[in-house]
């Protein structure tokens, strides 16, 4: 069944897929029902459906299917369509992305997380190459099964991403079939169309999206027709058919043993005889020895074996001189006859023909009866006409002698000096820097011998000019003796060049700076300009703002004195309720005790409204029978008193 999807009816209409169903996604006009109808008419799939829409196609639609395969045509949501598919990708689902998403052209080119976090295989190089190319190389996996082969014109210019596998390659190169490294994110570097692709291509999609079989060593190889279990069978570096790993002989084609003697031809020393004989023990089993019998065999190889040899460690058939006897055992290999003068020398290397060779005192190779110089070799080295034994100056002309001295320029350590060197110094007297005196002694290395140097421990002597060797220099760059403060230091090396002493209390501040003499000026805590040690109150940026001679940080009443007390109960009086009174308020009604109408209780209760507090009233206290309104018309002056006292209380 097949069905040409749109988004709003998917997204009403999304659930669970069954087994094997497949959408095929192209955008930019990529015709992907023409690929959906080949995938349908495999047979292969339960469904195939295709959806033909650039942009907007959601996770939940991907994700009702059990694979998905995405190629492009020409536009689309670079994005957001390469950000859907990297989520499907994350199911572990089975992705193919074909031609053209890796173009680099636009729109036309897949984006994204797919991309950007390297879950596609590959990436691109360069724009779609529009080359004719067959397919190359395959690993002959599953996927390649019924696929003869593929011819293609329209590939992408891509490279693989780290942990990739390509299993296909194109002649030209460029990968054909890869797969990421979690094995289900595959490209196909190929669009699915006629036209475009020839051959077997339709095969090789309809394999890449359906089921593949078990591949426990993932070779290939389905599990129920593998040849070497565990192990790759596509390795068979012999070509015989058994895949190395389960091949005796990995190196060897057919036959593996020639020779039957239980070792692979490759290791093989006998091709045609059983290497386990070797009556000699050579190493070289007999049907191979040629002297079975000696070890070891012809030791100089020259077709003999040892027993039988005439000159044994030489082949016995070079004869040069043909005198009968080999040549390696030849005295004179190329005389016949050998030493007509019997001096023990053949003739071809006869010094003296008429006389014995063995005579030649200095050993020259030139017998004594033929030598100019028969106790010298070699005899005249110099050329100079002095044999070497009567040499004045070996090596050169005796008769060079420019200075008139006696010594051959060659020998004269000072061929134009006469005498030589005057003060003994190893320096010629044409060439003594420090006349009188030894020019090798030179301390600082400045070219000038320290006899004749002003500052000999110093290779620049004195650099800044101002009279002192650099060694002795206080103030390098600078003239010492510029000191405008006298303390010895001079001014440009002196941190305080106006004070002496510098910083007397040590805390980097030169004495003509120092805010807090004896006190370290860089501790300044509450950050006032003043240093700690020279602050009254080192931890208040304003000190004693109120004036009244306590630290802000320490005052109990801020913005009034501490001092003042009045009533002596420890409550500065600015912040004292009732200033006048030690107590304050003892019965609690709000009223200081020094204005405290009834010390006995509330004042502000008074139910007769005689102005005297009910606790403190012994008319509200009268006995029974007692006229309360008579008690309070007989007493005519509380109203006074009520009135002073609310008066009072005002005031206060």
């Amino acid at each position: 069944m097949r069905r040409a999807l749109m988004i709003g009816f998917l997204l009403m209409t999304a659930g669970p897929a069954a087994a094997q169903d497949i959408l095929v996604w192209g955008t930019g006009g990529a015709n992907p029902d023409r690929a959906a109808d080949f995938l349908e008419a495999s047979g292969q799939f339960d469904s195939v459906d295709f959806l033909d829409q650039d942009s907007g196609v959601t996770f939940q639609t991907l994700n009702s299917y059990d694979r998905v395969l995405f190629y492009t045509n020409g536009g689309g949501d670079p994005i957001g369509n390469g950000d859907v598919l990297a989520d499907f990708a994350d199911t572990g689902k089975r992705l193919v992305i074909a031609t053209f998403a890796f173009a680099n052209q636009g729109p036309n080119t897949i984006g994204g997380r797919i991309v950007d976090e390297q879950i596609a295989p590959v990436y691109f190089e360069a724009e779609t190459l529009y080359t004719y190319v067959t397919m190359g190389s395959n690993d002959g996996g599953q996927i390649f099964g019924g696929v003869n082969w593929i011819d293609g014109y329209y590939h992408d210019d891509i490279a693989l991403n780290p942990g990739a596998t390509e299993h296909a390659t194109w002649s030209d190169g460029e990968p054909f079939v890869v797969s990421n490294a979690a094995g289900n994110t595959w490209v196909v570097n190929l669009n699915p169309s006629s036209g475009i692709a020839y051959g077997s291509w339709e095969t090789l999609f309809v394999n890449m999206l359906k089921d593949w079989c078990a591949d426990a060593d993932n070779d290939g190889f389905c599990d129920t027709v593998d040849a070497c279990p565990g192990f790759d069978d596509r390795l068979d570096g012999d070509g015989d058919g058994l895949p190395d790993a389960c091949d005796v002989c990995p190196l060897d084609g057919p036959p593996e043993d020639w020779d039957g003697d239980g070792i692979c031809a490759s290791d093989d020393i006998c091709l045609d005889g059983d290497d386990a004989v070797d009556l000699d023990n050579d190493g070289i089993p007999d049907d191979c020895d040629v002297c079975p019998n000696e070890s070891p065999n012809d030791s100089d190889g020259d077709g003999e074996c040892d027993l039988a040899d005439a000159c044994p460690g030489f082949p016995d058939t070079a004869d040069r001189d043909g005198d009968g006897t080999a040549d390696g055992c030849d005295l004179c290999p190329d005389d016949n006859p050998d030493d007509t003068d019997l001096d023990g020398v053949c003739d071809s290397s006869d010094v003296c023909p008429d006389g014995s060779d063995v005579d030649d005192t200095d050993g020259d190779g030139v017998a004594d009866g033929c030598d100019p110089c028969p106790v010298d070799a070699p005899d005249d080295s110099d050329g100079d006409g002095f044999c070497d034994s009567v040499d004045a100056c070996p090596g050169f002309d005796d008769s060079d002698d420019a200075d008139m001295d006696g010594i051959a320029d060659g020998c004269d350590s000072c061929p134009v000096d006469n005498p030589d060197d005057t003060d003994l110094d190893g320096v010629c007297d044409s060439d003594d820097v420090c006349v009188g005196y030894d020019d090798t002694l030179d301390a600082d290395q400045d070219s000038v011998p320290d006899d004749c140097d002003p500052c000999p421990l110093d290779l620049y002597d004195d650099s800044d000019l101002d009279g002192v060797c650099d060694s002795d220099d206080q103030c390098p760059d600078f003239n010492d003796a510029d000191d405008g403060d006298g303390d010895g230091l001079p001014n440009d090396c002196d941190d305080c060049p106006f004070d002496n002493p510098n910083d007397s209390d040590g805390d980097g501040v030169c004495e003509g700076d120092d805010i807090c003499e004896g006190g370290d000026d860089n501790v300044d805590s509450d950050g006032d300009e003043v240093p700690d040690d020279c602050d009254p109150c080192p931890v208040d940026r304003k000190d004693d703002r109120d004036g009244d001679g306590i630290c802000d940080s320490e005052d109990v009443c801020p913005g009034k004195d501490d001092r003042d007390d009045t009533d002596g109960d420890g409550v500065a009086d600015g912040c004292d309720p009732c200033p006048n009174d030690p107590l304050d308020d003892s019965d609690g009604d709000g009223v200081c005790d020094g204005l405290d109408l009834c010390a006995d209780g509330p004042d502000d209760i008074d139910e007769n409204g005689n102005g005297t507090p009910d606790a403190c009233d012994k008319a509200t206290q009268a006995p029974a029978g007692c006229s309360c309104e008579t008690a309070s018309s007989s007493n005519p002056g509380w109203m006074a008193t009520l009135l002073f006292l609310a008066l009072f209380r005002r005031r206060a």
